[in-house]
């Protein structure tokens, strides 16, 4: 897909009934890992509230980076996805990135935490 498409976004299967679907200790490192790249990134930081949270976070730690954020502030910032689709159309959330990051995948297990009373 092509930044800036008018494309719907590819979506893969999700193996959610998978037991490691719902690993936190995974879950929390996937996330630590798209968290970092986005900081590093924020192309997205206009699109939702998201990424401003997110970012917010990051810049009020005292190194200024993803791991200096408590793990509990992950949740809050995941909460604030939609899923909206509007990341994905960004150059770094597509599979034509440098980089493998798909931010909404990877809100999908911690979202499903967060709103089934974590």
């Amino acid at each position: 897909m092509k930044e800036g498409s008018l494309e719907a976004p590819t979506r893969h299967p999700i193996d959610w009934k998978n037991p490691e679907y719902h690993d936190e200790p995974k879950i929390v490192a996937e996330m630590e890992r798209v968290f970092d790249i986005c900081h590093g990134c924020r192309r997205c930081v206009s699109l939702c509230n998201t990424f401003p949270r997110l970012f917010d976070y990051v810049d009020g730690t005292d190194t200024g980076e993803v791991e200096a954020v408590p793990n509990e502030k992950f949740w809050d910032v995941v909460d604030q996805c939609y899923l909206c689709d509007m990341c994905y159309m960004v150059k770094c959330h597509t599979s034509a990135a440098s980089v493998d990051v798909d931010f909404l995948t990877s809100c999908l297990p911690q979202g499903a935490q967060v709103r089934g009373g974590r």
